[in-house]
């Protein structure tokens, strides 16, 4: 018998590198959605990644298992992270192929019929930003930057300043 795949769709303006399922390395890249010259305007690219019938424990490739799967994306440096759940064979047959949407910082699962599958947490899934990319710097690169309470004092200075203490 064989069985379906799941169609990984990038929304994301940026590649999609390192595609990572069930940290069992890469299943591959994908584009950044592309702008045509004529309709369809922007069209999302695609991987392919097979369904199993395996246990994550079991596996030695990537591939997809009914349960929760977990999914890491390199976006430009930054590795994105979540868990997606492929509904059993009783929901969804394993010769059916899924398709799978990256957005930023969410995942969404349908299937070939457009209904999207919920998922444990409510209908999407969510991909969080894990690390920071290679060579930058704490806070942004800007020293006293927002992200450390710089510049106009980022959240500290407005609850500083809201409070009336300097």
């Amino acid at each position: 018998m064989a069985y379906g795949n799941v169609y990984v769709f990038n929304l994301y303006g940026s590649a999609a590198t390192q595609v990572n399922i069930n940290d069992q390395g890469s299943a591959g890249s994908i584009a950044a959605p592309t702008k045509g010259a004529k309709s369809p305007y922007y069209a999302p690219q695609q991987l392919a990644v097979a369904r199993t019938n395996l246990t994550p424990d079991q596996l030695n490739n990537p591939l997809f298992c009914n349960g929760p799967n977990t999914v890491k994306v390199n976006y430009d440096g930054y590795t994105w992270s979540g868990k997606i759940t492929i509904p059993g064979p009783a929901t969804i047959p394993l010769q059916n192929d899924l398709w799978l949407y990256l957005a930023y910082g969410q995942m969404f699962l349908f299937d070939t019929n457009g209904a999207l599958q919920p998922q444990p947490a409510g209908p999407s899934a969510m991909l969080r930003k894990a690390a920071s990319p290679v060579g930058a710097t704490k806070g942004g690169g800007a020293k006293g930057g927002a992200a450390k309470g710089g510049a106009k004092g980022g959240a500290k200075g407005a609850a500083k300043k809201s409070s009336g203490k300097k």
